[in-house]
């Protein structure tokens, strides 16, 4: 079972098909085996936690190194990217690997945090990749982090990458921040100071691999020409949903049917 859902997900050590795939297909054709086909998948597997516990508390230590092993092996690999498309693979198999910690922990808290946190997940990786996509379109070959000053050529575009990246990484009021808190407090009661250390050391490599995308690659004086048509439909589409990701960030309840008043508080 863990083998299987581990190469399904694209988990570490059975990551090696997921940035070849992104590398070589369309983005957005990866952003729909990133948050369709790989949150499906990850949805049997938070079924299977439900219906039978004893798969993840009698196996907890295996579960734990493939979560551990795919957050910070992900983290590392992603800032060894120079191509984007590379990057967000490798930021996903990280990021799959931390909805998985919210399964292995458990609990009321734990399993609404990997609930919410797979759906800011699947939300996200549309934008980024969309926006790449977008970007890729128009100057007629792969974003890469040489690629520099997009958003002054594209900035719609450069605004929703920016908006879903902190989303993503779980900066308020993005959503991704209302379902990554609640993982984080159930990692505390599981694993105490030990799993919270080794959480922040991860999220601050997640945190220097989109500060560095969004520096070197959209932000700054554009050093590339822009020759292909405008996408209208598909910036609109990616701009609404980077939209959204902000709006259910500031108004959870809508999601959860509870406000988080600490984050309502903080987006007023």
């Amino acid at each position: 079972m863990i083998f299987g859902f581990a190469l399904k997900l694209g988990l570490i050590p059975f990551s090696f098909w997921l940035p070849a795939v992104a590398s070589a297909a369309a983005p957005m054709t990866t952003a729909l085996i990133v948050s369709v086909v790989d949150i499906a998948t990850f949805g049997e597997l938070a079924a299977l936690r439900d219906a039978a516990p004893w798969i993840f508390s009698g196996h907890a230590t295996a579960w734990l190194t493939v979560a551990l092993l795919s957050m910070f092996g992900g983290a590392v690999l992603a800032l060894a990217q120079t191509e984007l498309k590379r990057m967000l693979a490798y930021s996903t198999i990280d990021d799959l690997g931390f909805l998985l910690l919210g399964l292995i922990v458990g609990g009321p808290i734990g399993m609404a945090g990997a609930g919410l946190g797979a759906l800011s997940h699947a939300l996200s990786k549309v934008v980024l990749f969309g926006a790449v996509g977008v970007a890729e379109a128009r100057i007629g070959k792969s974003v890469t982090l040489d690629t520099r000053g997009l958003a002054a050529r594209l900035p719609i575009a450069g605004a929703a990458f920016i908006a879903a990246a902190l989303s993503f990484i779980g900066v308020p009021p993005g959503f991704g921040f209302v379902g990554y808190w609640r993982i984080y407090v159930a990692a505390t009661q599981f694993g105490g100071l030990a799993l919270i250390i080794a959480l922040l050391a991860i999220a601050a490599l997640d945190l220097l691999c989109y500060a560095r995308a969004i520096h070197r690659t959209w932000l700054g004086s554009p050093q590339i020409q822009v020759t292909g048509a405008p996408a209208y439909l598909a910036v609109s589409v990616v701009a609404s949903l980077a939209v959204i990701a902000v709006l259910l960030g500031c108004y959870p309840s809508v999601v959860t049917g509870a406000a988080a008043p600490g984050l309502l508080a903080l987006a007023r």
